[in-house]
């Protein structure tokens, strides 16, 4: 999995986190133990960003000439493959409000059934 693509899945189970009608336990647990074990990464990340800003940015704006540069350093780092994994069944999902957006950063970890 990306560093990118594991932001946007702790952001969706962030968002959601706190609905509890009819989710099950072990659902729960799998959610919190994927937000524990990915701590770190998004550690690593929102320090790398901030660091990046610093180096890239001035006054609220992006310094001049820097553009492609920073782009190409963001980039790198949301490419950055990580050892981390989540799968999510439908079942597991269903009690929650998620959008088509939600669903979108969610796409990769979720087991589609067999037809």
């Amino acid at each position: 999995m990306k560093l990118g693509e594991l932001m946007k899945i702790r952001a969706v189970l962030i968002k959601h986190k706190d609905v509890a009608d009819g989710v099950s336990i072990q659902t729960k647990y799998k959610i919190t133990k994927f937000l524990v074990d990915t701590d770190a990464e998004a550690s690593f990340c929102g320090k790398a960003l901030h660091e990046l800003e610093a180096q890239y940015w001035a006054d609220g704006k992006l310094r001049e000439g820097t553009e492609d540069e920073y782009a190409s350093k963001v980039n790198e780092l949301i490419d950055m493959e990580v050892d981390k994994s989540v799968q999510f069944s439908m079942e597991e999902l269903e009690h929650f409000s998620l959008s088509v957006e939600d669903l979108l950063c969610l796409y990769g970890c979720i087991a589609e059934e067999s037809q």
